[in-house]
This record gives structure tokens, C-alpha cells and sequence, in this order.
């Protein structure tokens, strides 16, 4: 029987792969880094269902539940020093896989374990997408049976998943190397040599200051990047972020909110105010900039109803 989803689970260990840039060298090298993700708690993450408790009052996790962060996630090969893993953190997600169909919470599909027990496999962020690479733990008690018509979505959005891996993989290198495929990672990188390379970070002569300026802006480059409706431009030999077009502008607003122009026109066309509460995505998208804001919502509006007293000492 396969276990539904809550916010007791925990994602127990991940890989995946990011595109990052390796320091302190004297030119920083562009590369692909292998990552290990551990020990992230379903409790920080968005689409949980408020009005529905599982196992001893844990909110139910629907759907496509989506962690807003990765914590403990970290390079392990080549060796450790990529220089934009904070931002891995920061911008990774890890998703559920499988939905059950028949079982709609708060109007949503439920989440449930890939296959029957308490153990799954969450979808992590790679490069441009999310693979099955992690191993999750769902020790609740309410089960149910996936019908075949759950695992044929499954597989769909894996497939979907895949080729936008492989474009996103050929974008990057693309991008950065137009001529050719990027070099294989040196041989003198490596744990063995990690300590060393990263001890241009502690020197206090001239090659140290200028490891630990360009590990400082290329992490703002590559921040603004992600945050901003900005762009890095890397013609001429030299590196700067440029304000992207006007309509990229305001694509960036829209994926910011969860919105896309045929939701808003459908809103429009139903007689609703562009963007509300009740746009799909859009409630979602806002939670999940607020680590365990479902939680905190729950115990605002028990306290409300009178169900519990959160007043000092009673």
C-alpha cells in the first residue's frame, strides 16, 4: 500500500547536477558539479493542505508538493569548490512524483509514495529540471492503492522532465562554450587537492584579495540574475549584468507570481481582476516564498475558532 504524503515525511538523501564555476583560480572554470542533498523536512515546503491532518495533525501534502529550499545540499565531485552552490540551496527544489487521482484534498490530487511502503523517490532539482534521484521517507499510516492511470502521469511528467534536462544541459554549454563542448573538470581538481585550491581564499597577498572579490561577484552576478529582471552579458572579455527586453520583463513578473498570459486572460474572460487569490498557482507560489507558512496559518486559525490558546501560560 502506498503511504499519502505529509508534512512528518522527510527527504532522507539526493543527487543531482548543477552547472557551477570552480574557485579560487586564477580564471574561475565553468563547469558541471555533482551535489548531495540531505535531510530536508516536508514540513518547509508549499501545497500543503491546511484543512486536512494526517497522522496526529500533520498537514496533508498535495500533489507536486515543492520545497522552497534545499538545505544541507552541498558539491561532492569533482571536489567541493563551486562556487555558486549557496545559490543551489537557495534555488533548489525538490518535488513529489506520483499523484493518486481519485483522492482530491482541498480540490488537489493527493501525493503518495512512488511504491508501497513508507520509502520514495522525490524529484530533485538537476539542470533545467527535476529527476528522481532522492530517497524519501513517509512514515505515516494512511494508504492507498495507485491505479495505473497515477503511474501513466508519473511517467508522462518524467518524460517531460528528461527532454527539458537535456535542453537545459545544451542551453548552459551553448552558452558558455558556442563552439564546442566545455572542457573535462582538470586533473588537479579533486578532494585531495581541496584544501590547497581553497587556500587561495585565506592568503592575504594580491591573489588572495582577487579569489575572494570574484567569489563575491560572481555570486551577486549570478543572484541578481535569479532575482532580478536582469541578464549576464559576457561579450568583449568582460563580465556585467544588462536589464533584459521589455516584454522579458515582464515574462520575469509573471513566472515570479506563478501567472502566465493564458491564465490571466482567462481570469479576464470570467470576469475576475487579472491577478486573485484564487489564479491557480498563485496561492501556492506566494506560501512557498515562506518556510512552513502553512503550519503558522493552521495555528492562526485554530486560535481564531477557539480550538487552541497560544496566550503565555494560558
Amino acid at each position: 500500500m502506498n503511504h499519502f504524503h505529509d508534512t512528518a515525511g522527510w527527504l532522507l538523501v539526493g543527487i543531482d547536477q548543477h552547472w557551477g564555476i570552480h574557485w579560487p583560480t586564477p580564471i574561475p572554470t565553468p563547469m558541471f558539479f555533482w551535489e548531495l542533498v540531505l535531510l530536508h523536512p516536508y514540513s518547509f515546503g508549499s501545497t500543503q493542505a491546511g484543512t486536512v491532518q494526517l497522522n496526529g495533525g500533520n498537514n496533508a501534502a498535495t500533489d507536486q508538493y515543492s520545497s522552497p529550499l534545499l538545505w544541507l545540499h552541498f558539491p561532492i565531485a569533482p571536489d567541493p569548490l563551486n562556487m555558486l552552490f549557496p545559490l543551489d540551496v537557495l534555488f533548489g527544489k525538490h518535488k513529489t512524483w506520483l499523484p493518486r487521482l481519485s483522492v482530491l484534498i482541498e480540490g488537489k490530487p493527493g501525493a503518495i509514495t512512488v511504491v508501497p511502503g513508507p520509502l520514495s523517490a522525490d524529484m530533485d532539482c538537476w539542470v533545467g529540471a527535476t529527476l528522481p534521484s532522492s530517497l524519501s521517507l513517509q512514515p505515516g499510516t494512511v494508504v492507498t492503492t495507485a491505479g495505473w492511470a497515477d503511474y501513466v502521469v508519473a511517467g508522462l511528467r518524467l518524460a517531460v522532465e528528461i527532454v527539458q534536462y537535456m535542453a537545459g544541459k545544451a542551453k548552459v554549454v551553448k552558452g558558455r562554450y558556442p563552439n564546442g563542448p566545455p572542457p573535462a573538470a582538470p586533473a588537479s581538481y579533486g578532494w585531495r587537492n581541496a584544501l590547497k585550491n581553497g587556500s587561495y581564499m585565506l592568503r592575504s597577498d594580491a591573489a588572495g584579495r582577487r579569489a575572494r572579490s570574484t567569489f563575491r561577484n560572481t555570486l551577486a552576478r549570478e543572484f541578481a540574475s535569479r532575482t532580478l529582471p536582469v541578464g549576464i552579458d559576457r561579450t568583449g572579455g568582460r563580465v556585467s549584468l544588462e536589464r533584459l527586453s521589455n516584454d522579458k520583463c515582464i515574462d520575469w513578473a509573471l513566472k515570479g507570481l506563478g501567472l502566465d498570459q493564458d491564465s490571466l486572460m482567462a481570469n479576464v474572460a470570467a470576469g475576475k481582476p487579472p491577478i486573485s487569490a484564487d489564479l491557480p498557482g498563485y496561492v501556492d507560489k506566494v506560501k512557498g516564498m515562506v518556510p512552513g507558512y502553512s503550519a503558522v496559518e493552521d495555528i492562526v486559525k485554530a486560535e481564531r475558532e477557539g480550538q487552541i490558546d497560544v496566550t503565555p501560560f494560558g
